[in-house]
């Protein structure tokens, strides 16, 4: 079984009528829908205290790292989650240690230069180009799109990308290469080809 991981968008909750009980729905049925495949335990699946729909895992020197980008009217809110969200890379990163890592695969709602988003992006696209262990790493942006792309070196970063997942059928299949020569490529499909999160994992906390 291949499991689904969920990421909160804008209409799970900021743009909902009722955004109370649109967040509580999501926390109740969306949340740790992950959970619901019993499946092998080749990685574990942490989640951030502060914010546990944050969740991470480290796959095959791949780390995969969802985040709540939504875009939100609430300044305050908005400010204090995008915080929370450079947070958790930067602890992930810290946990499994640069040297186990060839590529960080962000998953966001939003796009990564919206005006919310952008203390996002220049913490991120300036250890790129100032932090040393940073340097050879392939930072990956994925979010939602109405139709699918990839946007390369992104302000002029190199190997800072962003993805665009759009909603064409057969769904997307993306494959992250590592090793010596990392990059990504993308393609519809229609069978399941080359998976990242071919297995489930277990929950955890860090």
């Amino acid at each position: 079984p291949v499991p689904v991981y969920s990421l909160p968008g804008n209409f799970d909750w900021p743009e909902c009528s009722d955004p109370e009980s649109g967040w509580k729905h999501y926390q109740d049925h969306m949340m740790n829908i992950n959970t619901n495949w019993d499946t092998a335990t080749d990685y574990v699946v942490y989640r951030q205290q502060e914010r546990p729909e944050n969740f991470s895992f480290l796959w095959k020197r791949v780390l995969f790292v969802g985040i709540h980008m939504v875009t939100n009217s609430d300044a305050d809110e908005t400010n204090e989650r995008v915080m929370d969200n450079i947070q958790w890379v930067n602890q992930n990163v810290e946990k499994h240690q640069m040297e186990n890592i060839d590529a960080i695969f962000v998953m966001g709602n939003e796009r990564l230069l919206a005006t919310e988003n952008i203390a996002f992006y220049e913490h991120f696209s300036n250890k790129k180009k100032n932090v040393d262990e940073w340097n050879d790493v392939l930072f990956v942006y994925s979010r939602r799109s109405g139709i699918s792309g990839l946007s390369r070196d992104i302000g002029g970063v190199t190997d800072l990308h962003e993805l665009r997942v759009g909603s064409e059928w057969p769904i997307m299949d993306v494959r992250v290469q590592t090793g010596n020569v990392a990059g990504i490529q993308f393609r519809t499909v229609s069978s399941r080809i080359g998976r990242a999160s071919g297995s489930g994992g277990q929950d955890g906390v860090i």
